[in-house]
């Protein structure tokens, strides 16, 4: 078998076999869960590189010649066959629609919570907010000049201070000048 036609992660996997006692097929990368892992072990089986045994899959002595060094005047590549490959394309692309649709299941279950952050009243973001709060508003370069920072590191701590402490924050264009502001009360607990 050419190693050549192996994925890493299934050379992991061979590889992480063929050092176990056993044979036993147990080890993943740390990137490959659920489904994914499903699929890498579909496809080793179909490839006859490992094979059940009872809750478990060993390494069968195919899946051990894949990974150990081969005398390269013996080697020869084992193509696959169209539908074999088809299937496989299959089963990965099933497996991964699988562990996407769970992975979104489970952040939308996850409940978001807002927490409010406590400020000291004394600081520049404590000042920042003060500004955003005022009727009018203010503009970057207003902020800039009474914070004394880049107008870059501005316009980060407003989208920073939009996170923390749940403000909803409003831009209007002003006689081509663009005012930020925040409304009052907008703090979520």
């Amino acid at each position: 078998m050419n190693t050549h036609s192996l994925s890493d992660t299934q050379r992991f996997v061979l590889r992480a076999a063929a050092a176990h006692p056993d044979g036993r097929v147990d080890a993943f990368p740390k990137h490959v869960r659920g489904g994914a892992a499903d699929a890498v072990l579909a496809a080793l089986r179909q490839r006859a590189l490992i094979r059940s045994e009872g809750d478990h899959d060993v390494l069968t002595d195919a899946g051990l010649a894949a990974v150990q060094p081969a005398d390269p005047a013996t080697a020869q590549a084992e193509p696959l066959a169209p539908e074999a490959e088809d299937a496989l394309e299959a089963a990965a692309a099933d497996a991964e629609a699988i562990w996407r649709a769970e992975t979104e299941m489970r952040v939308a279950d996850a409940p978001v919570v807002v927490r409010p952050t406590r400020s000291r009243a004394c600081t520049k973001q404590a000042r920042l907010i003060e500004m955003l709060m005022q009727a009018q508003g203010a503009s970057i370069a207003q902020l800039s000049d009474a914070l004394g920072w880049q107008r870059h590191s501005v316009r980060g701590a407003l989208v920073t201070v939009i996170r923390k402490f749940g403000l909803t924050l409003h831009a209007e264009k002003t006689g081509g000048v663009r005012m930020y502001h925040v409304q009052t009360g907008a703090v979520t607990e």
